[in-house]
């Protein structure tokens, strides 16, 4: 908990328009976000309001909960959850009511939460995991692919207020390097949702208005029936050619014998990857299973089981390192506008984007690992190879440095760009345009 003292001299350093008692309440509710790891953020919400706050980088239950502030240079507080970290099974997983074996899909988790003030919704706010807002290419995917869907969250959100979170995923929205391939452009699946007073929707819940609203869910392949796990309808959709496996029975034979969930988890791994070895297409891989559901004292849970070849990351991409930084860079990507502002970072100072990599390895990988000088040296090279690939040309560097003018805006240094070289204005636009925004930041 932030010290007493902190807060006092913040409060005299700051001068907020409340009372110091009012002032300290809120310091210590932002205190809920249990992290020193907080970064500050300002976004404008899609209806135009200025918000500032801090935004939690840990990586557990209140993961890109944003602790809000100020709104249009006013003071104000709200506190909206993110979507959590969800962390492998434990030994000391509890069983759990109303319990659920989803597909665990992977793409973008963006998150619809309700800005309100003095009790009513006044904007929706989009959100990636660590973000305040979307990016460019996300927001595309969604208007392009989605409007039903939107629309159907707006009015479930105006009805009820609170937060959903979905799953952006499909080759739309697959980077290059990522090991899961689709055959669909887009799917946006619900995952999980809080109240309007930031308590989790469970099972039940986010069943009953997936159904009134329209929401796809991750398909449920698995489920308990007696106590013994079954495989569902939409298993042997997704997967035809295992019926004429006979690896259900075996696992049934030994879930019955199971003594916890986390024996059970262990059991659908082995499963799973037995799907990914014989996928004949090699296509729509099972990247795991998340498992959730209500414990005994009434908490909603939800962890995830993946295949041993890729939890222990050993058999994809040429090793674990190189293939788990490659996807840990795709949810990075997702924090910038697009993939032209990450580049401009990591040219400027590699670091940046380094440290955002090596925070989300931390799951997977010990401090040990990930601070050893060979492994900063084999993901760098991974990160050179798949944000420098494409570097300009040389005659692209050397016109944009021709026209650059620290004083001017960039759409002024375009049409200079335009003028001066009309015969390349088409060709040679998109390239000229980031790395004029590059020598910007570079001499700003």
């Amino acid at each position: 908990m932030i010290e007493i003292s902190q807060i006092r001299d913040d409060y005299k350093k700051n001068k907020p328009k409340m009372s110091f008692e009012e002032y300290r309440e809120k310091r210590e509710n932002m205190d809920l976000l249990h992290s020193e790891e907080v970064q500050k953020f300002s976004a404008t919400t899609p209806k135009g309001y200025k918000i500032r706050g801090y935004i939690s980088k840990q990586a557990n239950e209140y993961m890109g909960t944003l602790a809000i502030y100020e709104l249009d240079g006013e003071d104000f507080f709200q506190v909206i959850r993110g979507m959590p970290k969800i962390h492998y099974t434990e030994p000391d997983l509890k069983q759990l009511t109303n319990i659920e074996f989803r597909e665990k899909v992977d793409g973008s988790n963006i998150g619809f939460c309700t800005l309100e003030k003095d009790g009513e919704l006044i904007d929706i706010i989009l959100k990636t995991r660590m973000l305040p807002q979307l990016n460019h290419k996300l927001t595309k995917i969604l208007k392009e692919n989605h409007n039903q869907e939107l629309e159907n969250i707006k009015q479930y959100l105006y009805e009820n207020k609170g937060s959903l979170f979905f799953e952006l995923y499909g080759y739309k929205n697959s980077p290059h390097f990522h090991h899961i391939k689709h055959d669909f452009q887009s799917k946006l699946s619900l995952l999980c949702g809080f109240d309007k007073n930031n308590i989790f929707l469970d099972n039940p819940e986010l069943n009953k208005i997936s159904k009134i609203f329209g929401f796809k869910r991750p398909d449920a392949l698995f489920q308990k029936k007696n106590d013994v796990l079954i495989a569902t309808d939409k298993f042997y959709d997704k997967f035809p050619y295992k019926t004429e496996l006979n690896f259900i029975e075996e696992i049934n034979s030994v879930y019955e014998e199971a003594s916890s969930l986390y024996t059970n988890s262990k059991i659908l791994a082995k499963l799973l990857e037995e799907i990914n070895q014989n996928n004949p297409k090699n296509r729509d891989l099972i990247e795991g299973i998340m498992i959730s559901g209500t414990d005994e004292d009434g908490k909603y849970i939800m962890k995830k089981c993946k295949p041993p070849s890729i939890e222990e990351l050993h058999r994809f991409q040429g090793g674990g390192i190189v293939y788990s930084a490659k996807k840990e860079l795709a949810k990075v990507l997702d924090e910038y506008e697009n993939s032209t502002y990450l580049k401009i970072d990591y040219k400027m100072d590699k670091n940046i984007v380094l440290n955002k990599v090596l925070k989300y390895m931390e799951e997977d990988w010990s401090e040990k690992v990930l601070s050893n000088n060979e492994t900063i040296a084999k993901i760098t090279e991974v990160l050179d190879k798949e944000i420098l690939s494409k570097e300009p040309t040389r005659n692209v560097k050397q016109i944009a440095e021709e026209i650059f003018n620290p004083n001017k805006e960039i759409k002024d240094l375009m049409k200079d760009f335009a003028e001066k070289y009309p015969h390349l204005r088409k060709k040679m636009s998109k390239k000229i345009y980031p790395e004029l925004l590059y020598l910007q930041k570079k001499n700003s």
